[in-house]
């Protein structure tokens, strides 16, 4: 009976990562393809026997080596996204860099006019 409880608890697991994997941004094909595994899994866990329950092995339900796979594409798409973060970073801090000399022009053209004005009122 135990083992009921347990799989009742994996159950309601599997289901907050199902709603979950719908909020997902990033991701969202390891994401899905992680939530196809975990149905794959609870699938015939959910048809086992009590007894059976007690003898099955997780370990031998996932493939590492597909792990592997997800993780490298992971951290490739985590780099990709850093490379944009600093391409957008980097132009950002070009436009505040531009920004100062804009205003210079500007003060320098204004100051110029209020000269003008001053020479025009004197004379």
């Amino acid at each position: 009976m135990e083992a009921y409880f347990i799989l009742q608890g994996i159950v309601e697991v599997v289901i907050v990562i199902k709603n979950i994997s719908y909020q997902v941004k990033a991701n969202k094909k390891q994401c899905q393809r992680l939530v196809d595994r975990i149905y794959a899994i609870i699938a015939p866990l959910q048809t086992l026997e009590n007894h059976e329950l007690t003898r099955l092995n997780i370990q031998q339900l996932f493939d590492r080596q597909q792990d592997e796979q997800d993780q490298e594409t992971d951290l490739a798409d985590i780099n990709t996204k850093l490379d944009d973060i600093t391409t957008l970073l980097t132009k950002q801090q070009e436009m505040q860099l531009q920004l100062p000399m804009h205003v210079d022009e500007m003060l320098n053209r204004r100051f110029k006019s209020l000269k003008r004005s001053f020479i025009l009122d004197v004379s």
